[in-house]
């Protein structure tokens, strides 16, 4: 999916096709009616924003093959609760959750080797309680 092709459009649900590979710079931001997402396996690489701005956005399910995160990923998505990261991930980026206001829940796998700076910031809602130092 390329750079920017539904920045800013009313879509409130999306299906992905199996052979999805790439999701583009801005792709989905600024989508105000997108209420979830699932990503598919076959999503090797998302790049930067490609979320950021989905006001509307309640929960993200990743794959396992999501290897590439491009940073600010769901940034000022508001209405974001709910997150789960499956095994395979090794990286939340830079500012990857930043003011996700509404963030409560977050599954990261074991997998998680990296959490960039301001990743979480203004996620006063998220419990995050675990030992960076083991990551």
């Amino acid at each position: 999916i390329y750079e920017g092709s539904f920045s800013n459009e009313n879509i409130s649900s999306i299906e992905f096709p199996l052979s999805l590979t790439t999701i583009g710079e801005s792709a989905f931001s600024g989508c105000p009616n997108l209420k979830r997402l699932e990503l598919p396996f076959s999503l090797t690489k998302i790049e930067n924003y490609a979320f950021s701005g989905c006001s509307d956005l309640k929960s993200v399910v990743f794959s396992k093959g999501v290897e590439n995160i491009g940073v600010s990923l769901f940034s000022n998505c508001i209405s974001l609760t709910t997150v789960i990261l499956n095994e395979g991930i090794t990286e939340i980026s830079y500012s990857m959750f930043m003011e996700c206001l509404n963030l409560t829940t977050i599954k990261l796998p074991s997998t998680v080797t990296l959490i960039g700076a301001s990743a979480f910031a203004s996620c006063s809602y998220l419990p995050l309680r675990m030992c960076i130092s083991q990551l």
